[in-house]
């Protein structure tokens, strides 16, 4: 049962109000108490927290900077990537020049030497395509003065060797210029040998 006190304040028992006053008291210091420690617990855990979040930042940071080197690498691999099939096309489309100037040496008759080897690329041809030749000058001198059977046979030998001829749609016959060497008749030719495209 719920006892009320209706006396005024100076009658009642001064003991009751004083334990009433401390406890109000009391309870204000717990509340007051529990308010500050959780406060503190609030700054506590936001300064782990921070703390927490500085750690994460610089670890993003650091991986960050490891995604832009990844970034780099992947574009590096692209661009190799992208030249792959202009680097196969280019050994598909190769010239073996040792086996070819090997071929041409071993296809000299006694009598013919060559005075230089040149690439060439002239203007375009019916379908405006530049037109690339190999340019093999040379000379010829014979004392039974045949050098025009001697360049013809040297041709005729490039035509049918299929090592040397099969990088080439023609082999064709250029100027002959004869010139004398003290008693020696000499030519001098030009063979162009067309690329094939």
């Amino acid at each position: 049962m719920i006892e009320i006190d209706l006396l005024p304040l100076q009658f009642r028992d001064k003991k009751h109000i004083a334990f009433e006053t401390i406890f109000k008291k009391k309870m204000l210091i717990i509340i007051f108490g529990c308010l500050v420690s959780l406060h503190l617990l609030i700054i506590m855990a936001t300064l782990f927290n921070a703390g927490r979040l500085n750690k994460f930042t610089r670890r993003w940071q650091g991986l960050s900077s490891k995604k832009e080197q990844v970034n780099q690498v992947k574009n590096r691999l692209n661009q190799i990537n992208q030249k792959i099939p202009l680097i196969e096309q280019l050994i598909n489309e190769r010239v073996l020049w040792s086996k070819k100037l090997n071929g041409i040496s071993d296809l000299i008759a006694g009598g013919i030497w060559l005075n230089e080897l040149s690439l060439e690329e002239k203007s375009p041809d019916a379908q405006g395509n530049r037109v690339q030749y190999l340019v093999l000058k040379g000379s010829a001198a014979s004392q039974t003065k045949d050098e025009p059977a001697l360049i013809g046979r040297f041709m005729q030998n490039l035509k049918n060797e299929p090592c040397f001829s099969e990088d080439f749609s023609e082999i064709e016959l250029g100027p002959i210029k004869k010139r004398q060497i003290k008693q020696t008749e000499v030519m001098d030719f030009i063979l162009f040998c067309r690329f094939k495209k």
